[in-house]
């Protein structure tokens, strides 16, 4: 990919850093950022950290998964698409989790669907689990609208080091409003699979790149091909590490990069 005088970088080195966690929440970062200042006529995006079911089942688990839905309750009212990404199995597999707030329901893109061989995909099945951890705490934020509001205090929970702390807050002006939003909207989103979602090349380690590239497409307006391309993915790497790049230099552009 590069060569110096002394050292080089090869294929192998990319492939290893962007299939890291790190970079995939890094570029769904920019891509956060890309949102800001969109015209209020363009549907408006939002990118979640990673999440994994290891970190939340290690202990307090539930008081852990609640960090994830406080931001995630208030992503769902302020935007028409929120991206989740779900790593699986320590590391295993990246998969991507859709709001998708003009259809109705979330989607689950697996680009392993092909290579499983099983009935049940576990992917999915993870991806499900995490669904209804989402529709029973959007169900009880609903359903305990008025005593929030009576009673005024509400109950939100940060992270400090690597504990969760919880802590009472008076309600807020935006608090108020977003549980009379809340009260009227329609906040049961079923959640299906995508079945024709875009496949992996046999013994190629894509995921990380994938879940980007799917999530680029989609925000761009753009549809996601059923089969990925020769150069889908070779072309995605090198799009987001110019995307890095140009960040770092804090110059140019991706059509100046390119």
């Amino acid at each position: 990919m590069w060569k110096g005088e002394h050292c080089a970088v090869i294929r192998g080195d990319i492939l290893a850093l962007l299939n890291e966690g790190g970079v995939v929440d890094s570029f769904f970062e920019i891509l956060n950022e890309d949102q800001i200042g969109i015209p209020k006529d363009h549907l408006k995006s939002r990118f979640m950290p990673t999440f994994a079911w290891d970190i939340v089942d290690e202990s307090n688990s539930a008081v852990k998964i609640y960090i994830y839905l406080e931001l995630l309750l208030k992503k769902v009212r302020e935007n028409d698409y929120v991206f989740f990404p779900i790593n699986h199995f320590k590391g295993m597999h990246y998969t991507l989790l859709v709001f998708n707030k003009q259809s109705g329901w979330w989607e689950h893109y697996n680009t392993l669907q092909t290579k499983l061989n099983m009935y049940v995909d576990p992917y999915f099945e993870e991806a499900k689990k995490l669904h209804v951890k989402i529709s029973d705490y959007f169900k009880y934020m609903k359903d305990s609208i008025s005593r929030k509001l009576n009673e005024n205090p509400i109950c939100k929970h940060i992270m400090k080091g690597d504990k969760v702390q919880t802590l009472l807050y008076t309600l807020c002006h935006d608090d108020r409003e977003f549980l009379m939003w809340l009260r009227q909207t329609n906040v049961e989103y079923p959640l299906k699979a995508n079945i024709s979602c875009s496949q992996q090349f046999p013994n190629i380690y894509d995921c990380g790149v994938a879940v980007m590239y799917i999530a680029q497409k989609k925000v761009d307006g753009e549809l996601v091909e059923g089969v990925f391309s020769a150069e889908a993915m070779k072309n995605m790497r090198a799009h987001v590490l110019c995307r890095f790049i140009i960040i770092n230099e804090g110059d140019g552009s991706w059509e100046k990069e390119k």
